[in-house]
């Protein structure tokens, strides 16, 4: 096995870079040439990142003011979708207690109670995709499972997301909707960078959802 020898103290295992005494050097002399030459390599290696997210030289994802806007942005929208969501899922009877027609695509029909909403699936972002965030009990079997609004025009698209059109509303809930403390703030800025990160979202993907205003 190679012995690995430092060219500044001679020593062996570290390298020059990693030199303990070369370190309390430059600590010691921050003008010196050693010391110089040291913070150019870092320079020239900040340089030389390029952020994932930004596509920018000079710093990373972690560290991105565009990350940061577009993180503070996608919150705020999302705080403004789900104070938009009560009052309609109150004026609707969507709510608790209400009870659910589902159709098959056999013709056959299965009633569902409501029995609440999983508000942790009900978010700006997800109104965009096939998410059911309705809690029910299938009547006659008593079987736990999800449902996504019924297609109803009184229902915008862009408020409660994906709307089936083999639901149907038979009478309305009369329980008080009741979401979690913080909930109408918008979804935690932690969840929101690890849903950028977990499905590699860039700058430009984050203007499907929503103008973030980058320079100011």
């Amino acid at each position: 096995m190679r012995t690995v020898r430092c060219s500044y103290c001679h020593m062996t295992g570290h390298n020059r870079r990693g030199c303990p005494e070369r370190k309390k050097f430059m600590q010691n002399n921050p003008e010196s040439w050693e010391a110089r030459y040291e913070e150019s390599l870092k320079r020239r290696a900040r340089k030389a990142r390029r952020c994932s997210f930004c596509h920018d030289t000079g710093h990373t994802r972690r560290t991105c003011p565009s990350l940061t806007k577009a993180v503070a942005a996608i919150r705020q929208a999302d705080s403004e979708h789900r104070r938009k969501l009560i009052p309609v899922l109150q004026a609707s009877g969507l709510r608790p207690g209400a009870l659910l027609l589902e159709k098959t695509w056999r013709g056959e029909g299965h009633s569902h109670l409501v029995t609440g909403i999983d508000w942790s699936l009900v978010s700006f972002r997800k109104s965009k995709s096939y998410t059911s965030w309705l809690k029910t009990l299938r009547i006659h079997d008593g079987r736990q499972s999800y449902l996504a609004c019924p297609y109803d025009e009184s229902l915008p698209r862009d408020v409660v997301g994906y709307r089936d059109s083999y639901v149907s509303l038979v009478s309305s809930g009369d329980e008080p909707l009741t979401p979690p403390d913080g909930w109408l703030d918008g979804e935690p800025e932690e969840a929101i960078r690890t849903w950028l990160k977990e499905e590699k979202l860039t700058i430009r993907d984050v203007d499907r959802y929503v103008s973030v205003d980058y320079i100011a």
